[in-house]
């Protein structure tokens, strides 16, 4: 969308603030982070201002601030050099979370990125009266009749994964593939040492052990080793 419709926004009557967000997804690092490209004041004026952990706001468009849980699943502090959308950014500060993103860098910083200058993907607007909510999107469906205008708390409900049933169908998938690659490295390994053992296992059939006594011990093996595994599992 482009940036001047913010502007006719908050000519809107009811808006108090508006802040233009540009969106993007980072996928490196074995994860998927929401990056948001903002305007620091009016990003302010809407969502209040940030909780500082550490550090302060970006200066420049090589910088980055992010969140506490982010610092803390990476191990970054403020200083560190992030990899994000295949470039290397500066962690200038870290705030608390919950104001939607994981990582916030500056709107210019976002565009030339995405090359899409003077757009913004979304935005977020504060109203004088919050219990007119649903007046104020119903104005705006008839002043922007081709744009979509959502509560936070409908938006925030879209975001779940319990709004996404591909996502869940996706997981359940790939829990399904995991299972089978495990079932059948377990039976390849059990093979492997019975094959290996053929003369202790004919030794002992020579000493008058029966067929469920050397059964047995396999599955006693067997299950020693998946306990060891498990509490290794557990403990790493």
């Amino acid at each position: 969308m482009p940036l001047a419709i913010g502007d006719k926004i908050r000519e809107v009557e009811g808006v108090n603030a508006v802040a233009a967000v540009q969106t993007l997804i980072n996928s490196q690092g074995g994860g998927l982070e929401i990056i948001y490209g903002i305007e620091p004041d009016r990003f302010k004026a809407v969502s209040g201002d940030f909780i500082w952990h550490d550090g302060g706001l970006f200066s420049n468009s090589n910088d980055v601030v992010v969140d506490d849980l982010y610092a803390k699943a990476r191990h970054v502090r403020v200083g560190d050099m992030v990899d994000l959308l295949n470039q290397k950014f500066k962690v200038s500060g870290i705030v608390e979370h919950g104001k939607g993103a994981r990582i916030f860098m500056s709107l210019k910083a976002a565009a030339d990125l995405t090359g899409s200058a003077n757009r913004a993907s979304l935005f977020f607007v504060k109203l004088n009266d919050p219990d007119k909510v649903n007046a104020v999107i119903e104005h705006m469906g008839q002043v922007f009749p081709g744009y979509a205008a959502r509560p936070l708390r409908e938006y925030a409900s879209l975001m779940m994964s319990t709004s996404m049933p591909a996502l869940d169908a996706f997981i359940q998938t790939v829990v399904f593939i995991a299972v089978c690659i495990g079932v059948l490295v377990i039976f390849l390994s059990m093979y492997t040492t019975i094959t290996e053992r053929t003369r202790e296992i004919g030794i002992l059939r020579a000493l008058g052990a029966s067929k469920p006594f050397i059964i047995g011990l396999i599955f006693q093996e067997a299950g020693i080793v998946c306990l060891v595994g498990i509490l290794l599992g557990i403990g790493a």
